[in-house]
């Protein structure tokens, strides 16, 4: 399940000591900061996103004073791909997420979490909690996994017990558009991006799935609630959200103010073994089962949603693959 919304104002970051589990070399200089030199020390596998299973143990410092310890990592994940399962189920393999074990303070170890996810896509941030991991006087985790993960940062620190004010609402205005491809520049030559939104090619080599998107102009009441009525983009497409400045009460004194954007949406690829993967529909619903969904389920027929189908899915593409 996905874990439960939560704030976490951090406080006391410090990088955490690292080691390669099966060969016992120190590799906390690659793990100490945001820098493009990511731990890549592991065997990669024929198939892409896989790689031989392997694990790094950080040791987190003396956390005894601590009440609420995280865990604050960066990096990114060479997505293993529908065609990458595929052949890694003909061999009988399959993708083993991070778990992350905890010292059992008599020289082994006890599991703590048997996901405890990664930093999805492109390179980011990621929290895991930490609080009621260790026993007395032993902080110590260990991470495993087959996947192919680039961490590139790991910090250690303390979640802050502070009252926080939260305000939520809803968007102003919602609009799509055409705005064209950002030009991108790979990383140390792998899949994983940096895009100038600023600098726009005007064509992109990527196929196309054919079908209904949305219309261009006004969405916003496609994007003010999740009904399972959606902005359907094509590739190019942009989907801008305005927010009026005083829709939010100052802050209070000696507070200060951050923003989050809270998106719910569905994304799907053109993967020759991914379902449907040539066509935008059949559409996902939040009530479904698995996608592609059992006959006996269906995309809601309420008159709402009929109508948000007729009114606003109009922009029809003859879907190509390249």
């Amino acid at each position: 399940p996905y874990p439960e919304f939560a704030l976490y104002p951090l406080a006391d970051l410090r990088p955490a000591h690292a080691v390669n589990d099966s060969t016992g070399r120190d590799v906390s200089a690659a793990l100490s900061q945001v820098d493009d030199i990511w731990y890549e020390d592991f065997a990669k596998s024929d198939i892409h996103g896989y790689a031989e299973e392997f694990s790094l143990t950080l040791d987190l410092g003396d956390l005894s004073a601590i009440a609420h310890p995280v865990l604050l990592a960066y990096g990114w994940v060479d997505y293993a791909h529908s065609s990458s399962n595929w052949a890694a189920a003909q061999r009988g393999l399959s993708l083993k997420p991070p778990t992350l074990e905890v010292a059992d303070g008599k020289g082994g170890w006890r599991l703590f979490s048997a996901d405890m996810g990664h930093p999805a896509g492109l390179p980011k941030h990621m929290l895991f909690d930490l609080r009621g991991a260790f026993p007395e006087g032993d902080y110590r985790i260990r991470i495993t996994t087959n996947a192919a993960i680039y961490w590139d940062q790991f910090l250690v620190g303390s979640a802050l017990d502070v009252a926080l004010n939260v305000h939520r609402t809803k968007a102003t205005s919602a609009a799509l558009s055409w705005r064209g491809y950002p030009a991108h520049t790979s990383i140390k030559g792998t899949f994983a991006f940096r895009y100038d939104y600023d600098k726009l090619h005007l064509e992109a080599p990527w196929g196309t799935h054919g079908g209904a998107y949305t219309r261009l102009g006004a969405v916003d009441s496609l994007v003010d609630e999740i009904d399972d009525r959606f902005a359907i983009m094509f590739h190019g497409d942009e989907l801008s959200v305005e927010f009026a400045a005083d829709l939010f009460p100052p802050p209070a004194p000696g507070m200060q103010r951050s923003f989050m954007l809270h998106a719910d949406g569905f994304g799907k690829d053109m993967d020759f073994h991914s379902a449907h993967s040539l066509t935008v529909h059949p559409l996902p619903f939040h009530g479904m089962s698995s996608y592609p969904y059992p006959q006996d389920e269906q995309y809601p027929q309420t008159e709402a949603h009929l109508e948000y189908l007729e009114g606003y899915n109009t922009r029809r593409v003859r879907g190509y693959y390249q």
